[in-house]
Formats: structure tokens, sequence, C-alpha cells
């Protein structure tokens, strides 16, 4: 479905406006509005986003687990998950089988983009699988039982990447995925496989890289040694899937109806 800019705004501030509205029964959240002199009803939409307090990641450990959930929250509803805490301490927080749901369409669209089917293609992704992360949550225990009542999921393969890179090679080349996904640190080790003669009958359509910052060196490093592009995906535990490299691959498709992003150029202390 695609939304006129207007439509897309409509549906940003009602969305806004219930998610500020949730906000305000979460410990945390209350504190920062309160200190803040806003209240739910001061936020009509997009427009009035600079009006709402900063949330660092400091607030969100600080705060764990009460702090962040409402106080009737019942927490074995939803699931605790974290971040991999490559830039200090983890994050933990609290999702549910909707926002698994939101995170799963986010990959949908990105791979229908650029030419796949999620029913039909061979998709292969090498993930971390272990508990607490969110591709364990989405694609391999918590939330795995419910969504494959509803979605078709035998055409994908999950590899977890702790395993020997040599090891995912030889799954790889019997899976023969038309598109395979990974972060970029996987995604240098496959490709040095392959210069040295290791995994040549894999040839994926498309490549996609996230969970990290793709930089250029990977990205030539690991397209020469695929022979195909490498398309990026940018998402956080936090927050899901919030956008992808566009096919110019000067741009980034932001998924709108799910978040909207602001770039402001502050210093934390």
């Amino acid at each position: 479905m695609h939304f006129s800019p207007d439509r897309l705004r409509r549906y940003q501030d009602a969305s806004l406006r219930k998610m500020v509205r949730y906000a305000d029964t979460v410990p945390l959240y209350h504190a920062k509005f309160k200190e803040c002199d806003v209240r739910p009803a001061d936020i009509k939409g997009i427009g009035d986003l600079e009006k709402l307090p900063l949330v660092t990641k400091e607030d969100l450990r600080n705060n764990y687990p009460n702090g962040i959930i409402p106080l009737d929250y019942q927490e074995q509803s939803g699931f605790s998950i974290h971040t991999s805490g490559s830039t200090g301490q983890p994050v933990f927080v609290f999702t549910d089988i909707y926002s698994a749901i939101t995170s799963l369409l986010g990959f949908v669209r990105t791979l229908e983009y650029y030419g796949g089917n999620w029913n039909k293609s061979r998709v292969s992704l090498i993930i971390d699988t272990s508990p607490g992360s969110v591709e364990n949550m989405v694609f391999t225990s918590s939330a795995f039982p419910f969504l494959s009542r509803f979605i078709k999921m035998s055409n994908i393969l999950y590899l977890d990447i702790t395993e020997d890179p040599e090891v995912l090679v030889k799954k790889l080349e019997e899976f023969q995925p038309e598109f395979l996904g990974s972060d970029p640190i996987i995604l240098r080790k496959l490709s040095y496989l392959r210069y040295q003669g290791i995994g040549e009958n894999l040839s994926p359509k498309h490549v996609f890289s996230s969970g990290a910052m793709l930089d250029a060196y990977t990205r030539g490093y690991v397209e020469q040694a695929f022979g195909t592009s490498i398309v990026d995906v940018y998402g956080t535990t936090e927050a899901g899937p919030l956008a992808f490299q566009c096919k110019s691959g000067k741009m980034y498709h932001v998924h709108s109806d799910f978040v909207y992003l602001e770039f402001l150029d502050i210093a934390l202390s």
C-alpha cells in the first residue's frame, strides 16, 4: 500500500499521539515529561516532536526493568531482549508479538523491493540466535511458533553467527540461497573464504548487510567476492526496522509507517 504524503503524515500524527499517551503510563517517560512540563495533550503530531525530552540508552539501562514498562504490565506477556553491547553495556528492553511481526514485515518489505518473495525465494540469514537477541525472538524461539502459523518459513535457512565460517559455507552451498543476509563481519569472513577458493558455488542474487556499520572497504570487498551488489539494512533493537538502501545506492528508503527519523546535531555528555 502506498500512502500519499498527506495521508502518511495524518497516520504518523495519529500514531505519535497514541504512542505518547501510552508512554505517559511508563515511569521513565512520565518522569521525563514532568521534568519538561509536557503533557500528552500537548503533542498533536510530528510537528510537536521537539517538545518531547530525549531518552538515552543510559536512561533505559538505569530504569530497567520496572521503570521502562507500565505499572500494570504483565512481563510474561512480552519478551526481554537486548542489544549486542558493541558500544558499551547491552541495553535491555521489553517487546511483544506485535513488535516481532513489525520487525518481520520490515524484512519482507526489503526482500520484495529487491525482487524476492517471502514464500518462494530461498533466503539464508546468518544471525545471532542466542537467547535475548531480536533474531532469536523473531526467527527461532519466542515469536516463531506464533508467526509460523501464518507465514511460511520452510524456504528460509537460519544459521548461527558463532558457527565456523567453513561450516557455514558448506551449509550455504547445499541450500543455494538467492538472498543472503548477515552482519559485515560474517560477510567479510565468507568473502575471504571465497577468495581462497572455498564457496565458489555460492552465488546469491543479493547480499544484505545489517547489525553494524557497513564501511566502504567491506562493501567493495564483499561485492567483488560475490559478484553482486550488497544492500545495507538499518535497524536497532530498541526501534526495530528503520531503513534500507535504495537500488540507486545513494539513498535509503525509510519505514515511515514504523518510525519517524530525526537527525540531531548535538553532543550528549
